[in-house]
């Protein structure tokens, strides 16, 4: 079931009317930039450079004042409405006219009355401003404001544990040892205890790593689903399994094959946040009891959701001592809290009624702060004023808190977390793309790209403890994060309240509020209404017509829609910045502003002419092969702007002519064969032409070649599978100035020994190698990887031991080895750990399964 949300009327917002209007000057940038020429637009090019310019002062003017103390003024936010509702006029009017929807005496008569509009704003601003300066001048500034410009990150929430040190010693004995037979325990506690926290510690302890030959972790929540949660397990227990066939799956079928992969083995299954009894008897019999020391771990906050003779521990609250020392340990890391805060820290945390949720939440806001008394005290009011009240709106009212004191950018990005399921993990790289097609990101920064700025927001909602990390990239960065329940309740609460966010269930269609963003939760018929601005969830029943839906800048449903047969008038849609389907539509090129294109399908697309040239499209990902249309070989003369293309075929030079109408790709996944140089020598393509290129994945199916490989010096992370090089031209990538990651897959390279060299790989952070068919690796000194961090060998089955020289290595912190592979690598792997740990090097961890 999905949150209850109150019933309210929608109050007048503001929280995105930047981002609107930062959006559509962005357009008019484009518009004015790559289509000057266009005869459209040459009668009417001067209205648009001054629609430009006045939006441009009065943005400016907007953001300059819209912070503590004027924010709070009733003139700013009346204005405010007013900017975003004459940038939704200017991109209707601009859109229909480009669409021909509106002919151009229209357009000529309506657009200097919009110019009209931001001009009187922009004088209002400017009065605001002057009345501002002269009336608050002695207003002390909202702690929300004091932001530290040198605020230290705070550790992760994961990172740090405080409390139920007994608790766990006591569970993690029940786990590694006591009864032969199957037994399950459940951690019990209500919202923002902690469960899954304490659960993650658990899982990742070394003795239960040791002590298992299976582990799996899957999340059930309220809505779960009983295949989703099979697939999920299996998935878990990390068995090398065809995805379109565990896809394909029926749900006994994943019964069948989970039990069989458990038989006979020792397993840990943890199943976090089951929310009823119904949950566990769906998947039960897919845990065979053999006597071995088997263990399923429960996390729920009810207290009998799992069958009789589940062990139940109940997690306490923290005691004020362990608040403040949580509190102590979220802000300042390492460091002690300076004495002259102590005091009111002390006052914080004990009101934060022993909630380690509360406690880190609270930790965010203050991480971010000037280290000033007075500042601390304003927040110790305000948590101490929402204890008063009392009941169990607390833990809301302290979240809600936190989201208030959010500065002005993050209030959308954190909302917008509200259209991802419950308790799902989100892609790190899904969700900020996501932010720049809504707009929320600003394209003019001249300094970050829209991707880092995007990156930038997330870190800062991370520090602030409103989203946690679920999976860190193994060579550094965040790849998938997630979101609390009660957080996400207050995302879809705050988003209803503010008119950003709409929950759209079986009788709820129509939708006429500006601005918002949907939520489907199972209506099989589609939502409709001109200022929808995305959709997410359930797939609506075909057919599902688009035609009047003029503002919608994502498409983003948890299934791909076909575009030929269940989408129409899909070329209206002038704003669409994101879209997932599963075919190339037709009328692709009328979607002019369309800038990340997924394309999930299981059958070789054709690139057209006619996608080379929509010069706003920058990413490009196609589940399958995808090929240039010969259409696009009589056409060079135009380049776009694609930094990211996924499975693109390089069979051919003139493919690889077509690949530098995209100048500006920073990431690659291809597909080739060699070819003969000029010099009659066997190639791959040669990619150094792509300047800014920083990350590529090269693949072939044509058996092993001695051919040549040649990157550009600006690539930081290599992946390469197929390619049958001999291992004496690794210099080739070895020699690579900036590489940081590079993953060796089946076939790369061919040959029984390597031998490597100093002077290569100086910054490499992360080696993997997988299914290579290697015996020997000579590594004569600890220079020739001076930098690595982590070392992968996953299915290495000849290979007979880890270089001891590998182990000297300042920097090394993980050898993991996966998979089939010899004893003696193994063991060897240990012995540098042993020998590491005897010279005082605690960092090193090997890892086996």
């Amino acid at each position: 079931m999905p949150p209850v949300i109150a019933n309210k009327t929608p109050k007048i917002t503001t929280v995105d009317s930047i981002f609107i209007a930062d959006s559509l000057l962005y357009d008019l940038d484009h518009l004015l930039k790559y289509q000057q020429d266009n005869s459209q637009i040459i009668d009417v090019k001067g209205q648009i450079g001054t629609l430009h310019q006045e939006l441009t002062l009065s943005l400016s003017l907007l953001k300059e004042l819209k912070v503590p103390p004027h924010l709070e003024m009733e003139e700013l936010k009346e204005a405010d409405i007013r900017v975003r509702d004459v940038a939704y006029e200017a991109e209707f009017l601009i859109g229909s006219f480009l669409l021909g929807d509106a002919p151009l005496w229209y357009f000529s008569i309506r657009i200097p009355h919009v110019i009209h509009k931001i001009k009187l704003i922009g004088t209002e601003l400017q009065e605001i401003k002057h009345n501002g300066e002269a009336n608050l001048g002695g207003v002390t500034k909202s702690f929300g404001a004091q932001l530290s410009l040198e605020a230290k990150r705070s550790p992760d929430f994961d990172d740090v544990a405080v409390g139920f040190d007994d608790k766990a010693a006591h569970i993690l004995e029940q786990l590694v040892g006591g009864s032969e037979q199957l037994q399950i325990t459940s951690i019990f506690g209500m919202p923002g205890l902690g469960k899954t926290t304490f659960a993650k510690k658990l899982f990742a302890h070394p003795l239960v790593y040791c002590r298992f030959d299976r582990c799996s972790w899957s999340v059930v929540s309220q809505t779960y689903h009983r295949r989703g949660l099979l697939t999920d397990i299996l998935i878990g227990l990390s068995i090398e399994l065809d995805q379109n066939r565990m896809l394909n799956m029926d749900e006994e079928s994943l019964v069948e094959h989970i039990y069989k992969t458990l038989k006979g083995r020792r397993y840990l299954i943890v199943m976090d946040d089951i929310w009823d009894s119904n949950a566990w008897y769906d998947v039960g019999r897919c845990f065979p009891d053999d006597g071995n020391g088997s263990r399923i771990l429960l996390t729920t906050r009810n207290r009998d959701v799992g069958p009789p003779g589940t062990i139940i521990h109940e997690l306490p609250f923290l005691s004020d001592e362990q608040c403040w020392e949580l509190l102590e340990k979220t802000v300042f890391g390492n460091k002690p809290c300076p004495m002259n805060l102590q005091g009111i820290a002390k006052e914080i945390a004990v009101n934060c009624c022993g909630l380690p949720l509360v406690v880190v939440v609270i930790s965010g806001i203050l991480s971010t702060m000037e280290k000033e008394e007075n500042a601390w005290r304003e927040v110790g009011q305000n948590v101490a004023s929402y204890i008063s009240l009392g009941g169990n709106n607390f833990t809301m009212q302290i979240l809600e808190f936190s989201y208030e004191n959010l500065p002005e950018r993050l209030k959308p990005c954190f909302l917008y977390l509200g259209v991802f399921p419950e308790d799902k993990e989100i892609s790190f790289r899904k969700l900020t793309r996501l932010w720049i097609a809504q707009g929320f990101i600003d394209k003019h920064d001249k300094k970050n790209s829209a991707e880092d700025l995007a990156e930038e927001y997330l870190m800062e909602l991370i520090d602030r403890s409103l989203v946690i990390v679920s999976e860190r990239r193994p060579y550094g960065g965040v790849k998938s994060c997630i979101v609390h329940d009660l957080l996400r309740e207050l995302c879809l609460r705050k988003g209803e309240e503010e008119n950003f966010l709409r929950l759209v269930v079986e009788d709820d269609y129509s939708i006429y509020e500006r601005g918002q963003h949907v939520l489907s939760l199972g209506s099989l018929i589609a939502p409709f209404g001109q200022h929808v601005r995305s959709f997410h969830g359930k797939v609506p029943e075909p057919p599902f017509y688009v035609v009047s839906m003029t503002s919608l800048r994502v498409m983003g449903f948890n299934w791909p829609l076909n575009p030929s047969r269940d989408l129409f008038g899909i070329e209206f849609m002038f704003q669409l910045r994101y879209l997932v389907i599963n075919d190339f539509p037709p009328s692709i090129g009328s979607l002019v502003n369309l800038e990340y294109l997924l394309v999930l399908t299981c059958h070789t697309q054709v690139i057209t002419s006619k996608i080379m040239r929509m010069t706003k499209l920058r990413y490009v990902h196609i589940t399958h092969q995808a090929k240039y249309d010969e259409s696009c070989y009589s056409d060079t003369s135009h380049t776009n702007n694609i930094q990211s293309l996924s499975n693109i075929v390089l069979y051919k030079p003139s493919d690889r002519e077509m690949l530098k109408r995209s100048p500006h790709i920073r990431k690659l996944k291809c597909e080739c064969k060699p070819w003969h140089g000029e010099d009659g020598v066997y190639q791959y393509p040669d990619l150094r032409f792509l300047s800014q290129l920083e990350s590529v994945s090269m693949t072939t199916f044509y058996g092993p070649h001695r051919a040549e490989v040649s990157f550009p010096a600006t690539v930081r992370k290599l992946t390469i599978s197929g390619l049958g090089l001999p291992w004496e031209m690794m210099s080739a990538i070895g020699g690579m100035p900036n590489l940081e990651i590079l993953r060796l897959k089946c076939g790369s390279f061919v040959g029984k020994k390597w031998e490597t060299k100093e002077g290569e790989f100086e910054k490499l952070r992360f080696l993997m190698m997988y299914k290579l068919e290697l015996d020997e690796w000579n590594v004569e000194s600890s220079e020739h990887f001076p930098k690595l961090q982590r070392l992968v060998l996953y299915e290495c089955y000849n290979l007979e031991v880890v270089p001891n020289e590998i182990g000297d290595i300042g920097t090394l912190q993980f050898i993991e080895i996966r998979g089939w592979c010899l004893k003696t690598l193994v063991e060897s792997a240990v012995r540098i750990e042993e020998e590491q740990r005897d010279m005082g090097n605690e960092d090193l961890r090997v890892v086996s399964s």
